[in-house]
């Protein structure tokens, strides 16, 4: 076994070389090479080309075929279709592939291809099946020698194209090979799923409904048969995009967040194309100042920074692409001090307590668990300021109070965050102590039926105690000689008066007689009775 090789330019005037060269790098030999010794080349003989072995009963066959091969080499093209053209025949081959073509014989011959003729100096030529056109065309090639002419028709096919189509439409393809040569019959065509799956049994394929895992490549299967009844199969296939309508969800309920924080918002989107998202807060008002959006993967972020009151509200996020678009909202709920109490007033007061209520108003979104009171003396500093923290009520009494003393009360709401509302304030004096009694230093009779009384005040401890605001006088009679007379009481005398002429009394007549003095704590003790007597008439 010898391999034929030589790196003359002249194709009839190689010769052999040793069976050490590699054939990847010469162009072989003529029918007319001979070997070293003389000898003619065997008919029938083993070629090696890449690691494949050839066998060939025909010198001038397996010649033309290797040199395509390098011809493909020199050019650095892949030809995928080797054809030694002998008689007229039919090839089909696939898009954007190179076909080496070779005349049966090896001098004079003349290329033509598509009404241009070419004259190559080799028995050869690499035809470039043409990319895609907007309609399939067939190629009709020619190589005349001076012995015959043969003709090859090339039926191009169209690549991989992409079809969209949205979700629960209908998906209509039609198969893209098309045959425009004569001597080509389609003896089978089908469409293939992407598993492979025989779908339909014509051109084309429709079906209804679609849904998104109905994406994929689809193949359209086409054999032919050539008038020389050779077969070929050609693949056409198409990738199923289905587009489907934007779906988005929050993937938080309603978020509570302390004001002065931060919160991320989040929705969770689908949909193809890609949708593009958008944010609102509050039926389409603008987004707050301190605010961000971004997009991680398939799900959006509204960040909120420095969250105030303000920023409460419903915040949707709306996915949109040309499907359709969808929308998901999610509350927001900024938790902020509660408002003050409402309402506050003092509904019983005395000497020593003060009973107080009020309504409780909004609870900055967290709920109210404590009322705190707090509480003072205007009159002893030194005393501070008393605090209760009690469980949530609307009224509360104060008790161990200073008689006759202003206090000054601030009712206060805390939350379940602790957030504490400002206070409700309100100011309310104790009752005064009642005044002491008074003492009657003078009784004396000026008509026979008139006594003047006289007293003496009693001490006033302003701290405790209020000024009188009025005096009150009781009397009764004592005649056993005129059962005519009566008892009566005598009210509103003038604060500022120490005496008092008591009228209408029966002459003869003793009237016991006390005085009492009447202040905001109340009536006061009566002075000692004393007893006057009328004169005679």
């Amino acid at each position: 076994e010898y391999i034929c090789c030589s790196s003359s330019t002249n194709i009839t005037e190689y010769i052999c070389c040793s069976s050490s060269t590699n054939i990847t790098e010469y162009i072989c030999c003529s029918s007319r090479t001979k070997m070293r010794d003389g000898k003619n080349l065997p008919l029938h003989f083993t070629w090696q080309l890449s690691g494949q072995t050839v066998k060939g009963n025909s010198l001038s066959v397996i010649i033309y075929f290797y040199m395509c091969a390098i011809l493909h080499q020199a050019t650095s093209q892949v030809c995928l279709y080797n054809y030694t053209i002998s008689s007229e025949q039919t090839i089909v081959v696939t898009q954007n592939a190179s076909v080496c073509l070779l005349c049966s014989e090896t001098s004079r011959n003349q290329w033509t291809i598509s009404s241009v003729r070419y004259t190559p100096t080799l028995a050869s030529y690499i035809l470039d099946v043409p990319s895609p056109q907007t309609t399939l065309n067939s190629v009709l090639v020619k190589c005349t020698s001076t012995i015959k002419s043969t003709a090859f028709i090339v039926i191009p096919v169209y690549p991989p194209v992409v079809t969209y189509v949205n979700e629960a439409t209908t998906l209509s393809l039609i198969c893209s090979s098309v045959i425009s040569a004569s001597g080509l019959v389609v003896i089978e065509q089908m469409w293939l799923d992407p598993n492979g799956k025989k779908v339909s049994e014509f051109s084309n394929y429709d079906m209804q409904f679609v849904n998104r895992s109905s994406a994929g490549v689809y193949t359209c299967v086409t054999k032919f048969m050539s008038n020389s009844s050779a077969e070929a199969t050609v693949n056409a296939s198409t990738q199923v995009v289905v587009n489907y309508l934007t779906k988005i969800v929050p993937l938080q309920a309603d978020t509570y967040v302390i004001q002065g924080l931060s919160v991320q918002l989040k929705c969770a989107f689908e949909g193809l194309p890609v949708p593009a998202i958008t944010w609102s807060f509050s039926e389409g008002n603008s987004l707050p100042s301190m605010s961000t959006i971004g997009v991680n993967l398939n799900v959006t972020v509204l960040t909120l920074m420095d969250l105030t009151g303000g920023n409460t509200g419903n915040y949707t996020c709306r996915a949109s692409n040309l499907v359709g678009n969808s929308a998901a909202s999610t509350q927001l709920f900024v938790q902020v001090p509660p408002s003050p109490p409402s309402g506050l007033n003092a509904f019983a007061v005395d000497k020593s307590s003060i009973s107080i209520r009020w309504t409780n108003g909004f609870d900055g979104y967290s709920p109210l668990v404590f009322v705190n009171i707090s509480y003072s003396v205007d009159r002893y500093p030194q005393d501070g300021i008393r605090v209760l923290s009690l469980p949530l009520i609307t009224s509360a009494n104060l008790s161990g109070l200073y008689p006759y003393s202003s206090y000054s009360i601030a009712v206060k709401l805390t939350n379940a965050v602790n957030l504490t509302s400002n206070p409700s304030n309100i100011v309310v004096t104790t009752l005064s102590l009642r005044p002491t009694s008074p003492s009657i230093t003078k009784i004396v009779s000026i008509t026979v039926n008139q006594l003047r009384i006289t007293w003496m005040p009693p001490f006033i401890n302003s701290s405790t105690t209020a000024p009188v605001d009025s005096w009150t006088a009781i009397y009764s009679c004592t005649s056993i000689i005129n059962s005519s007379c009566s008892s009566g009481v005598v009210t509103s005398i003038p604060s500022f008066s120490t005496s008092y002429v008591l009228s209408g009394l029966v002459n003869d007549t003793n009237y016991t007689i006390a005085i009492t003095g009447v202040n905001s704590g109340g009536v006061g003790d009566y002075s000692i009775p004393v007893v006057g007597l009328t004169t005679v008439d």
